[in-house]
């Protein structure tokens, strides 16, 4: 029974992101040494545009990128565009 507000949610998931920061830049770093990766895009819409007027914004193509390594390790990499 205990309400927060959006405010305090936000606050506390973007504190644990930046826990766990650390963790998946290593855990990256293990599979970009790989010696064979596999890996695939998933294309998604995310991140609004701005809208004109009173029309909302349309979604934009975004990319989720999981690439697997030797050691059946997985990471979740996301990109606004397919290009570096």
């Amino acid at each position: 029974g205990i309400t927060l507000s959006r405010a305090t949610l936000t606050n506390l998931t973007k504190r644990g992101i930046e826990l766990l920061r650390p963790i998946v830049v290593e855990q990256l770093i293990s599979v970009l040494d790989s010696k064979v990766l596999a890996m695939d895009e998933t294309p998604i819409k995310a991140t609004r545009q701005p809208g004109v007027g009173n029309q909302p914004g349309k979604m934009k193509q975004a990319y989720f990128w999981p690439i697997y390594g030797e050691q059946d390790e997985v990471v979740f990499t996301f990109s606004q565009s397919r290009g570096l």
